[in-house]
């Protein structure tokens, strides 16, 4: 999905095994970069610091679906850790038949499934997504979607561990977001749509290895 599944760069707010590491300069400056990267990864502590976790058994997900008609395939699958320990969420990819990887963006059917190992609020989820679309737009294209994402953003509900987001895309109907394959809303704006799944396919993803587990590369 959906957005929970975010934070990348966690590293640097991981204490170091290394004792000589654990001191910090207090004169030493901060870049804009890793300013950057910490404001997109404090939506997800926030998550992951409540104790809302319960045991969960991983997720299957089919080897193909149905979108109006249209039969996809799975493209890959992969699960998002946090400072690759603790399961935050499990997804899959699926395209039309024959297409490859290097087209997951592309006009064409795609279904992004996500399973959350963990309780996610509706405002986490809003609060990550746009952290993230500001990483992956210009500041010209992040103007340009707020009417569509303020509309999108009204269709996030709470989650709770084992419930499921799908992101479907298809060209004669649009973006559509499914809680549990219950339709939350629909968004019919092709540009909307392949920009939302920058979040997950896009060169500045949330994480390079998880997307690449979901495109089939890994």
């Amino acid at each position: 999905m959906n957005p929970a599944c975010l934070s990348p760069h966690l590293l640097p707010l991981v204490p170091s095994h290394n004792p000589t590491h654990m001191t910090m300069n207090r004169t030493t400056s901060i870049s804009p970069l890793r300013c950057a990267t910490l404001a997109l990864l404090l939506p997800l502590l926030a998550i992951l610091m409540p104790t809302h976790a319960q045991a969960v058994d991983d997720p299957e997900f089919p080897p193909t679906l149905d979108l109006d008609a249209e039969t996809l395939h799975k493209v890959g699958s992969g699960i998002y850790r946090f400072a690759r320990l603790i399961k935050v969420c499990a997804a899959a990819l699926y395209l039309p038949p024959g297409v490859g990887p290097e087209r997951a963006l592309d006009d064409l059917p795609k279904h992004l499934e996500i399973f959350y190992y963990r309780d996610v609020t509706a405002d986490q989820f809003i609060d990550m997504g746009d952290s993230a679309l500001r990483k992956n737009l210009t500041g010209d294209e992040w103007k340009r979607i707020q009417p569509r994402l303020r509309e999108f953003n009204t269709f996030y509900r709470d989650v709770q561990a084992g419930d499921r987001y799908s992101l479907s895309y298809h060209p004669d109907l649009g973006l559509a977001l499914a809680l549990n394959d219950e339709t939350r809303g629909v968004i019919e704006d092709p540009e909307f749509a392949a920009f939302y799944y920058r979040i997950w396919l896009g060169e500045q993803s949330v994480n390079n290895r998880f997307r690449d587990e979901i495109l089939g590369l890994r």
